[in-house]
């Protein structure tokens, strides 16, 4: 199972995960998804191992205007996926206000599965005003 990353495959050995019915690159957009959600809800310096791993306070660019806070989340985004998700390639992400809600901004992501004849995903994403942030495919 090349699709899954080392931790989800221990676990499988554990649990019966169930992948039938389902294409190798569906379980690996699966597992890719899982690990974007953790990788984007970790604060950068909070492991010790990597202070580099995880997303900068977005607080601290509250001060911004709407625009340079977009463009700061997009670029730690990108900067994040790119080096901590290497099952995705040619990683873009594009940013938008939430009209509704001046504190959430929504993303997309979008890259390709090389493993997978360069397969294009594409990737949903809100930053919540307190900071969380969710994706979905």
């Amino acid at each position: 199972m090349p699709q899954l990353t080392l931790l989800e495959r221990v676990d499988a050995l554990e649990t019966r995960l169930d992948t039938s019915g389902k294409t190798p690159a569906e379980i690996e957009i699966r597992s890719i998804l899982t690990n974007l959600g953790k990788l984007l809800n970790t604060c950068s310096g909070n492991v010790r191992i990597d202070l580099d791993l995880g997303m900068p306070n977005l607080t601290e660019y509250s001060e911004d205007s709407i625009t340079v806070m977009m463009e700061k989340i997009n670029k730690s985004i990108v900067r994040l996926v790119s080096r901590y998700e290497r099952r995705l390639s040619g990683v873009k992400v594009q940013t938008q206000a939430d009209h509704g809600n001046v504190l959430g901004v929504y993303f997309t992501l979008e890259g390709f599965l090389p493993r997978h004849g360069e397969l294009p995903v594409f990737f949903r994403g809100k930053v919540n005003p307190g900071g969380r942030i969710t994706i979905s495919s």
